[in-house]
């Protein structure tokens, strides 16, 4: 009786294991399993940026336009006070999709634009840095003088010097 018990339990064993067999039942048509598709990266990234001048120190003002990519579009101005030796402030975009290219253009009162394409990544992260070059001094004339026309004086500006918006400037001939 005692055999009897062993063999019994050593085939309800073996049927409950899952494995095939001479007496496991053949499923007829069964689907060919596939590997799954490969899961898309997981995660968001951000993208940290300063616009500095040649030595470092943030341009004031300096806009950040997202011309092509993710968030295309969309534009930011940096946060100053900033500098390359410093964390923090400059410009920030955060919820990015790992290895999607952005292309940006940067922009600042008395500097050319700047282009350039960037692609955020995941793991340790480091600024970005634009640098654009300084627009060199614009040369011209000013004119002062009565809003008729006569009697304008005529100024090279660069003996004038810059004026800022809203400024007043006169001159006085004799």
């Amino acid at each position: 009786m005692r055999r009897a018990a062993i063999i019994l339990a050593a085939f309800t064993l073996s049927a409950c294991s899952g494995e095939s067999g001479p007496n496991a039942p053949a499923v007829p048509n069964a689907p060919t399993p596939h590997a799954p598709p490969a899961a898309p990266a997981s995660g968001r990234t951000f993208l940290w940026g300063m616009v500095v001048d040649a030595s470092g120190a943030c341009i004031a003002g300096a806009k950040v336009l997202v011309i092509e990519g993710q968030r295309a579009g969309e534009s930011l101005t940096q946060t100053t006070p900033c500098s390359v030796w410093d964390y923090g402030n400059g410009f920030y975009f955060d919820d990015l999709i790992p290895g999607i290219p952005m292309t940006l253009r940067v922009s600042a009162p008395g500097y050319a634009d700047l282009e350039r394409t960037v692609t955020p990544t995941l793991g340790t992260q480091t600024a970005f840095l634009f640098t654009p070059s300084r627009l060199p001094a614009q040369s011209g004339q000013i004119s002062l003088g009565p809003p008729d026309g006569r009697g304008d004086v005529r100024f090279p500006r660069q003996a004038v010097g810059p004026v800022a918006d809203g400024e007043a400037c006169s001159a006085r001939t004799t």
